[in-house]
């Protein structure tokens, strides 16, 4: 610090010293920072609080002044060969608040002046000044450091968002470009003192729906097609509450090969499905002939009989996986039938479909659902196959005896379905998979328990269609609890 030089130099001159020696405190240290007319080898010097004259002066907060260092001075030493050297001497202790700074030691040799009381007056008012010179000087420093911190980061990041081959835009609340890497020009070459308003395509700019999105959670993300090539575009907003939004950033990520892998692999599999179906209707029902004749000839054998029912039961099975691969798809494809539904016949009915299954687990089906409860807009098939799945389900979890319960109530323009089991319950860890296609969590328990894993991620998509959300929350050993929550008002698009 170079004005330290010039504090130094100030002191020696206002009390006509023959040195000066200036102290810093950091974490509990004092060190000699700068020297005039001193020895430069002293600035090694440390000492912790407390000790020496500097110590002692910033620990009671009050100027020290001695006639004679050697005669006076019982404590440590401040400096070598101090005892041998110094005459008088005045320290005056570097405060701001309540924190310790430093401080300024002037001294004379032994055959130099004798400091008096306006000496200890001027070198107080030094410090003051002094203090607020350091204290503005590490200030500086943090910010200039900061600043370099800042920048450094800065440059790493756009270095970072330059290589990247995805697109990435940040705008103001206006439109108006902030930042676009070399990817997003490419993508968009328009012109950065202009709003993006009339230079893009509308699709691309963020509507009314996605800033509700944003404000409840803090982000969306959405499909954008340009010409031949499809984008998911991950929006977020610029400033974080109390401060206002400034703007926004996207990042858009080339789907295109996905959105294709996908379609074919759909594709693939309906018509698989499609092609599995017949001959299984067929089996079905050649099955079904057979027990006929063998019940009409009254042919009566166990083991006969055991065939058959394993034959029907793996039969039936593979109908069920077909069937939820057809649905799944069906939905996908986003065609629905809106219609007023109450929500009593909803449950009536997936109870109905569920009587067998739960009959044979000798599972009890329990509905809490009043009748003056709002209809629901939705298309009935549907919305019906995902209170199924999850009835289904619960059931297949459940232990022999329990129970199942469906529960719907009206909140904040919305109806909320939850379907609740005493079953083996859904590990935190696998809890955030369970949703996705063709995933069966394997843990004890549950070995039992057959199906293809398309049951809930049919769930997820027929509720996201109507614009709602399924949430589970789920104990091993206590039970599972699944919570759909779907607007009242049908939101047809």
């Amino acid at each position: 610090m170079r004005f330290l030089n010039q504090i130094a130099r100030q002191a020696a001159s206002l009390l006509q010293a023959d040195g000066v020696g200036i102290f810093l405190h950091h974490d509990g240290v004092f060190q000699l920072a700068n020297v005039y007319n001193l020895p430069s080898s002293y600035l090694t010097v440390q000492m912790p609080l407390g000790q020496g004259i500097a110590g002692r002066a910033v620990q009671t907060r009050q100027s020290v002044a001695l006639d004679d260092y050697a005669r006076d001075w019982r404590g440590s030493d401040d400096l070598p060969l101090a005892k041998e050297t110094f005459g008088s001497l005045v320290c005056s202790p570097l405060i701001h608040g309540d924190e310790p700074v430093g401080a300024l030691l002037v001294v004379a040799g032994r055959q130099g002046r004798l400091f008096g009381r306006e000496d200890v007056y001027l070198l107080e008012l030094l410090g003051a000044q002094a203090v607020v010179a350091i204290v503005h000087s590490n200030l500086l420093e943090e910010q200039q450091e900061l600043n370099r911190q800042v920048e450094y980061a800065r440059s790493q990041l756009e270095t970072v968002l330059s290589s990247t081959e995805s697109p990435v835009v940040a705008v103001d609340r206006d439109y108006r470009l902030i930042f676009a890497n070399p990817a997003a020009r490419a993508l968009f070459p328009v012109r950065d003192d202009l709003p993006l308003v009339g230079q893009i395509p509308p699709d691309a700019l963020p509507t009314r729906q996605l800033f509700r999105d944003i404000r409840r959670s803090r982000a969306h993300t959405y499909e954008l097609a340009l010409g031949d090539t499809f984008y998911l575009c991950h929006l977020a907003p610029l400033g974080y509450p109390p401060r206002r939004i400034s703007g926004w950033v996207a990042v858009l990520n080339d789907v295109t090969q996905l959105k294709e892998l996908d379609r074919m692999k759909s594709e693939m599999v309906r018509m698989t499905s499609h092609d599995l179906k017949n001959p299984l209707q067929a089996a079905m029902a050649n099955l079904e002939l057979l027990q006929d004749e063998l019940t009409d000839a009254d042919i009566h054998n166990s083991e006969i009989d055991d065939s058959i029912t394993q034959i029907d039961k793996q039969l039936s099975r593979m109908n069920r996986i077909i069937r939820g691969i057809l649905d799944l798809e069906r939905v996908k494809i986003g065609a629905r039938n809106f219609d007023y539904c109450p929500p009593a016949q909803i449950v009536d009915r997936a109870f109905d479909e569920m009587a067998a299954l739960a009959t044979d687990r000798r599972i009890q089906l329990v509905a809490d659902v009043p009748l003056d409860l709002p209809a629901l807009a939705c298309d009935p098939d549907q919305f019906e196959r995902a209170i199924i799945n999850l009835v289904e389900n619960a059931i297949k979890f459940s232990p022999s005896g329990a129970s199942v319960g469906v529960r719907v109530r009206a909140e904040n323009g919305t109806l909320v379905f939850q379907v609740e089991d005493s079953g083996v319950g859904i590990a935190e860890e696998l809890q955030p998979r369970v949703f996705d296609r063709f995933y069966r969590a394997n843990q004890k328990g549950t070995e039992h328990v057959t199906g293809s894993g398309l049951g809930l991620s049919l769930v997820k998509t027929i509720v996201e269609n109507h614009h709602g959300k399924v949430t589970l929350t789920s104990q091993v050993g206590v039970g599972t609890t699944f919570t759909v929550t779907v607007p009242l008002t049908a939101v047809k698009n």
